[in-house]
């Protein structure tokens, strides 16, 4: 499932609009809600139990725990994870017709307006007269720009070549794969949030690379980052 469809699960019972976003520890759940948090009830935490039986009451939710005083850790099952990946194979990214504007677009000028985009994106409280040009332009693993497309590129590399066995290692790709479900949803997030989700998945697969595992995902993750670099107005480069 995607944080999106979690949320719709509670929507009806949460009195506040839900948000379900990725966990920060990803070996103690998939995704995290705070509804529970916002409501203005007697007891949070017996709310947020309530919560988590609806949640549960789906099959493609493995394990929901309330934390603290009514946080939601939400585990889905695998075919979930599967689901979601499978849902963005199956539509081709749409790249939104979007430009730099105002101080943004002189650095679009020296820098290309991809570049340009994607570092508004990933530090969206950048000054863009003050954005480091030659940083930004490095091919270089500390550029989180050139980590983002050098990403997509590699994955859209492994996806044309012959796939090696696969080793199995199903415990490390799984936090790709849920960050993987977490662009699969509607695309109403903020231009911060898309940064997030992109450089989060960037860095995550390129780990993966580097221990050759990466090659099960390839597909699903290219689409992924295509998806949100096709929302900022970024046409994904499949070499670099």
């Amino acid at each position: 499932m995607t944080p999106a469809e979690l949320a719709s699960v509670l929507a009806d019972a949460a009195p506040a609009p839900v948000d379900v976003r990725l966990a920060a520890d990803p070996s103690r759940a998939d995704f995290v809600c705070a509804a529970a948090l916002r409501a203005r009830v007697p007891d949070r935490r017996r709310f947020a139990e309530r919560l988590a039986e609806l949640l549960l009451g789906c099959d493609e939710v493995a394990e929901v725990r309330v934390a603290g005083p009514g946080f939601l850790d939400i585990r889905v099952t695998d075919a979930a994870l599967v689901r979601a990946a499978d849902s963005l194979l199956d539509r081709a990214p749409a790249v939104a017709q979007v430009g730099p504007v105002g101080a943004w677009a002189a650095l679009a000028r020296e820098a290309g307006p991809d570049v340009a985009l994607l570092v508004r994106a990933l530090d969206p409280g950048a000054d863009p007269a003050r954005v480091d040009r030659e940083r930004v332009l490095r091919r270089t693993q500390d550029n989180p720009v050139f980590r983002v497309l050098h990403a997509y590129a590699h994955a859209a590399l492994i996806e044309r070549s012959p796939s090696p066995p696969d080793r199995g290692a199903q415990t490390a790709r799984r936090p790709v794969r849920v960050r993987v479900a977490e662009v699969a949803g509607p695309a109403c997030d903020t231009r911060f949030r898309t940064g997030r989700r992109l450089s989060g998945l960037a860095d995550a697969f390129l780990a993966l690379v580097a221990r050759a595992d990466a090659a099960p995902l390839a597909a699903p993750v290219r689409a992924a980052l295509g998806r949100d670099l096709g929302r900022l107005g970024i046409e994904p480069p499949h070499r670099i």
